[in-house]
């Protein structure tokens, strides 16, 4: 559930940051009251909840494969072994506690405005979840069919009933009736708490289910009022539907239905709490932004205190500019840690960034990515001058030119990820090139109908040799683009430090996904050092004090 995050790995063999139940489920690096800073006490304290730390939230339980119930008691719950899809646990990492106390989404919380909870059901993992989801419900339906009369095959018009053993007792069908309880009351006032005990009395339920007395309907028409009057009114028609699956199945006796509509009724109640803990993302914004720098010092310094996080790759990767170019002594601290950061951005770059980035590892790609990409567009507009040269073309190519190239190249690529994209720029340069040979035709005027099979040939060749890395006119470009990137970088990283930490992420806000096609020409580049800026700025103001400026 959630707010996608990916775990990275800090070469020790275990996961650096590892959220407690939805990727890796250890909690080894659980931060702790004395992790938290002040303001972040404040907010723990000011929400009335207990304060259950966790290193990152990220989703859920979603892709957990265990399920583990509070060590203090000796007994296992019905539910906690054989736990429903959602359960009072899993979105118990939705609470206020493990909101503040989430580094990883307190960080992201300052560059996406919009950052929000949502089902993470992404990936193999999301797909194996999705399954073994469905899976759950198919056996809920057996062991219905088994354990109650429900069933239209079960009743008394003639056909085969399901034995049932004296011996036998269902375990999903109790802990579904356990889980829409203890979900419940977290989401409705303690004034409501006795009706939900009453209503749902679990042991009653089973006994009127085995004898085919239980009125479902009735269940269902109760808790659908009662989850209108706490839920948003744009869910209201999610609750009729339930309610009238839930009837159909029951008139029916048709026991597909009847989960049909408990597998509903477990939707609504994640999505109650997702809109919940969205709202209170929203309300805390301001208050997590503020005290980022603050939180986060706190954090990674207790992990160094601790000898949990080994900072000597850290100064090794700083220290790196110093030693490889005479004059960075010369330079202030910042200006090297910027040259640093965009220098290691660069393709050409075979360095990776130490774990002190751990919370911006995937943007930091996506930022590489697009650093390639926009080199490789600097070749295909060199092949397309070279082109204009061998058509003796005078004519002088605009912006408004580049711009039209550059959303055809764009197109023959395709939108896929920038992973899936870098490697079109290998298989598909011939294509590309094509498009620049018939581009450059067009924009000369000429009237040939078919293209220079040499011509063709040629650009082809001198495309596909140079998009590679290890090429002279590729890291020319590059070379230009590096420039061309940290000026601006730093341009921006000065401007922000004179601003509020929320004037800069809601003046400057980091785009999640930039639209290639649309966006001109000129803005890329200035795009991508705002981008790496906000990176920067941020991380040297939690990093300096803590390793690249030492007394």
């Amino acid at each position: 559930m959630s707010y996608r995050q990916e775990t990275e790995n800090d070469g020790s063999g275990r996961p650096f940051d590892e959220p407690p139940s939805i990727y890796p489920t250890s909690t080894s690096g659980a931060a702790t009251e004395n992790d938290a800073s002040p303001a972040t006490s404040a907010m723990t304290q000011a929400s009335g909840l207990s304060s259950s730390h966790s290193d990152a939230l990220a989703a859920s339980h979603y892709t957990s494969e265990a399920h583990q119930t509070d060590g203090t008691s000796t007994q296992l719950s019905i539910s906690s072994l054989h736990p429903p899809p959602v359960t009072a646990k899993s979105l118990s990492e939705l609470d206020i506690p493990q909101i503040v106390n989430n580094p990883k989404l307190r960080h992201d919380v300052g560059f996406d405005p919009n950052l929000h909870f949502r089902p993470n059901l992404d990936g193999e993992k999301g797909q194996r979840k999705k399954q073994q989801n469905d899976a759950y419900w198919v056996a809920l339906c057996d062991e219905l069919k088994r354990y109650s009369a429900l069933d239209g095959h079960c009743g008394d018009d003639g056909h085969e009933r399901f034995a049932c053993d004296d011996d036998w007792t269902p375990k999903k069908i109790p802990a579904v009736f356990e889980a829409i309880r203890e979900i419940l009351k977290t989401l409705v006032p303690e004034r409501d708490h006795p009706s939900i005990d009453q209503n749902i009395d679990v042991p009653l339920i089973m006994q009127q289910l085995k004898r085919d007395v239980l009125d479902v309907y009735r269940l269902s028409v109760w808790m659908g009022q009662l989850l209108k009057g706490h839920c948003a009114p744009m869910r209201d028609v999610w609750v009729d539907k339930m309610v009238e699956k839930i009837e159909r199945g029951t008139k029916d006796r048709c026991t597909g239905l009847l989960v049909d509509g408990l597998k509903s009724l477990f939707g609504i109640l994640e999505t109650m709490k997702l809109d919940v803990a969205n709202h209170q993302i929203r309300n805390l914004r301001v208050m997590l932004i503020a005290d980022t720098v603050d939180f986060e010092q706190n954090y990674f310094g207790k992990k160094i205190r601790d000898g949990r996080l080994d900072i000597r790759s850290i100064g090794l990767w700083y220290l790196e500019s110093i030693t490889s170019d005479p004059g960075a002594k010369a330079s202030p601290p910042v200006a090297l840690f910027l040259k640093t950061l965009v220098h290691t951005l660069m393709p050409r770059s075979s360095g990776k960034f130490p774990t002190s980035f751990v919370f911006d590892f995937e943007r930091l790609d996506h930022l590489r990515a697009e650093l390639r990409e926009v080199t490789c567009l600097k070749v295909c507009y060199t092949l397309f001058l070279r082109v204009l040269l061998k058509l003796k073309c005078r004519r002088d190519a605009d912006m408004s030119v580049i711009q039209a190239l550059r959303s055809h190249i764009l197109v023959i690529l395709g939108s896929d990820g920038f992973e899936e994209r870098e490697e079109r720029w290998n298989q598909k340069s011939g294509r590309v090139a094509l498009e620049i040979v018939r581009f450059a035709l067009e924009f000369t005027g000429s009237s040939q109908q078919q293209l220079d099979k040499g011509l063709v040939d040629d650009s082809q060749n001198f495309l596909s040799s140079h998009v590679r890395h290890d090429s002279s006119v590729f890291q020319v470009l590059e070379g230009n683009v590096e420039n061309e990137v940290l000026k601006l970088t730093v341009e921006h990283v000065e401007l922000f430090s004179k601003c509020s930490p929320l004037t800069v992420a809601d003046r400057w806000v980091f785009p999640a996904r930039s639209d290639r096609i649309r966006t001109h020409w000129k803005d890329v580049i200035p795009s991508i050092a705002k981008r790496i800026a906000r990176i920067g700025h941020l991380h040297w103001q939690v990093w300096g004090p803590l390793v690249y400026i030492q007394p």
